[in-house]
């Protein structure tokens, strides 16, 4: 595991100034000027929180933001034929209660019309992704992780003194919106609030719209044990986005709140990979 900078609070200013040209999740490739965005006031509540989806249905928790990683506030978010919310100040939004399998994600544009992007949910599960809303284009975009799931059992397997493990997702419209993207994905451990960049970005296949990487646990000095909780998020960045140079320090101490809040939280297990034994 990389050693700690003392650096912290230039990586936060750093991040912030980085938000000008991060498109959630995370980054845009725009041009020189920005698309506005017209919200509505920042509502006084943030939306509940279930701690248990029912047992036949699922639960989605997202983000909104505009191209620049602005979070979009007081926004309508809603399931086809399904449940209906507003985003909080930090553009997060919960929708409970949503039927299992692939649905139709809506929202209400500033225009006044309605822009949707398809998203799967599993039974008893809590399914976790950001949206981007482009309004200069009308397109809606989705960055998620498929898995692991949010609150489930993740296996790392150890080879040698590295402990790993695949972690997936969805890219769905990005191109269209950010043109060329990286996937980045950053873990941190409960032991410790730093978050890891994983090196290098994922690998995006652009037929399937799909991306994955394997994601380093620990080091040799500070190993990951049975038990521990570990969180995972995944941010985009556009291949020639400033931001690509914050990510390519070791470890971020502070992240902006509507970025570090919507991560999957999971479990880890290890488990010794097998050694073939040579043929006599």
């Amino acid at each position: 595991m990389p050693l700690k900078t003392d650096n912290s609070t230039a990586l936060w200013v750093a991040a912030i100034g980085a938000i000008a040209i991060i498109s959630a999740a995370m980054i845009a490739k725009c041009g020189t000027t920005q698309p506005s965005i017209k919200t509505s006031p920042t509502p006084t509540s943030s939306p509940v929180i279930e701690t248990t989806p029912s047992l036949t249905e699922g639960r989605l928790v997202g983000m909104l933001t505009d191209r620049a990683s602005s979070p979009l506030s007081n926004m309508t978010v809603s399931i086809r034929n399904g449940p209906t919310t507003k985003t909080d100040s930090e553009g997060r939004f919960v929708l409970n209660n949503v039927a299992t399998g692939d649905q139709l994600l809506e929202v209400q544009a500033s225009t006044g019309g309605r822009l949707t992007q398809n998203v799967a949910l599993e039974s008893k599960k809590t399914t976790t992704a950001n949206f981007v809303y482009d309004a200069s284009t009308s397109r809606l975009g989705l960055l998620s992780i498929v898995g692991p799931v949010d609150g489930g059992l993740l296996e790392l397997t150890k080879d040698g003194t590295e402990h790993r493990a695949v972690v997936y997702g969805r890219c769905d419209s990005l191109s269209q919106i950010l043109g060329s993207f990286d996937v980045w994905v950053l873990i941190s451990s409960q032991r410790d609030s730093r978050f890891w960049v994983q090196q290098p970005p994922a690998v995006i296949d652009p037929s399937t719209n799909t991306w994955r990487a394997r994601a380093l646990f620990g080091s040799t000095e500070h190993p990951p044990k049975d038990g521990e909780q570990w969180d995972i998020l995944a941010v985009s960045a556009s291949s020639d986005s400033e931001f690509k140079r914050i990510l390519n320090t070791p470890m971020l101490s502070m992240l902006p709140p509507h970025i570090s809040s919507n991560v999957v939280t999971v479990e880890i297990r290890i488990i010794r990979q097998q050694v073939s034994q040579p043929k006599l």
